[in-house]
């Protein structure tokens, strides 16, 4: 008995020491990484664009059921957060996406140069801008399968020799659009959509964002390709977007 109990105490202790070590390897906080920059010469427009942030009109579900892949013989557990910021796991991330995605598309009209002045809204709304940015969030979330192969506290072992702890999953589905403020008229529409899917484990990652490393792609290569189609409607018909 008393060996049992050395055991599970020098367990126990091993679980705690990789916890500890993966709390301080990981120090990443959620930013939007830009993607490729769009092949377009146009002139910016003498407009200025306010971008509001998005209505999150995202589900509630949170089912986290970690915990039982310490039973014995348990393969993996899979889990599901339709709002993963509100998960006490995820927090230390500080995803905002009603303002992260709004600063995110800030950041690419800015450095793509397809108008003079963009801004977020403020408490003072964008009532003084030219064109006005609002959106929805349908989807945002995070699927895990986590795994300790099926040998409870032991299954630590194999993932500090450098087997995965598992797979993590991103779906991300959120709209864009953009209209006069002196008439309404819409003048952009932007349907960002897609999934993503990557390993993880203690030693490596495939970014400094998870779990979110895959709502990064998705909105980059989005963004990259709506971004370039208003850049030729722009080049095309600009005064639609400021003479009126």
């Amino acid at each position: 008995m008393a060996i049992q109990n050395k055991l599970v105490s020098y367990v126990c202790l091993c679980m705690a020491f990789i916890l500890c070590i993966g709390c301080s390897l990981d120090k990443s906080h959620y930013t939007y990484v830009p993607g490729r920059m769009i092949d377009s010469f146009v002139r910016p427009l003498p407009v200025t664009v306010c971008i509001n942030a998005l209505d999150d009109l995202r589900g509630n579900e949170n089912g986290d059921n970690v915990g039982l892949i310490l039973l014995p013989a348990v393969p993996y557990i899979r889990t599901h957060y339709e709002r993963p910021e509100k998960d006490i796991k995820f927090t230390i991330k500080g995803f905002k996406p009603s303002e992260d995605f709004a600063k995110a598309l800030q950041v690419e009209l800015k450095r793509n140069n397809l108008f003079s002045y963009v801004r977020l809204g403020q408490d003072g709304g964008c009532k003084d801008a030219d064109l006005v940015v609002t959106g929805k969030i349908n989807k945002a979330s995070v699927d895990t399968i986590t795994t300790l192969y099926g040998m409870s506290l032991l299954g630590v072992f194999p993932t500090v020799l450098g087997l995965p702890q598992g797979k993590v999953y991103n779906t991300l589905n959120i709209q864009y659009e953009m209209r006069r403020t002196i008439d309404g008229v819409l003048v952009w529409t932007s349907d960002i959509s897609g999934s993503w899917g990557g390993v993880f484990g203690i030693w490596y990652s495939n970014s400094n964002d998870e779990p979110y490393a895959g709502i990064n792609l998705i909105l980059s290569s989005g963004l990259h390709n709506e971004l370039s189609k208003l850049a030729e409607n722009i080049r095309k018909d600009p005064q639609r977007y400021w003479e009126h």
